[in-house]
């Protein structure tokens, strides 16, 4: 069972940390199945006995920096992306529309 755990935290680790890397490169990243991945994970570890859990303690943890990592990139991706839109009042004033 730990085994299961183990091998599903390094997936969605690999999973995340590639989700970041193409995130960097500019490039569009597919995260649909992103949560669903997470639940496994979190079910596996659920069913694991506590003193088990806790060797997986480091794994988890690191799991969770990358994926506050992600957020923050997902977050600057946005920002950026909303920079560089004209806002929607500008262009209805620029048709002759109020906004």
């Amino acid at each position: 069972m730990m085994a299961s755990a183990q091998t599903d935290l390094v997936k969605l680790a690999s999973l995340v940390a590639t989700a970041r890397r193409l995130l960097g490169e500019g490039r569009a990243v597919d995260l649909s199945a992103l949560p669903g991945k997470v639940q496994e994970v979190c079910a596996d570890v659920a069913r694991i006995a506590p003193e088990e859990g806790r060797l997986l303690l480091d794994e988890i943890e690191s799991l969770l920096s990358s994926l506050d990592g992600l957020a923050m990139d997902l977050y600057a991706h946005y920002q950026s992306a909303v920079a560089g839109r004209t806002p929607p009042s500008m262009a209805a004033r620029a048709y002759g529309r109020s906004g």
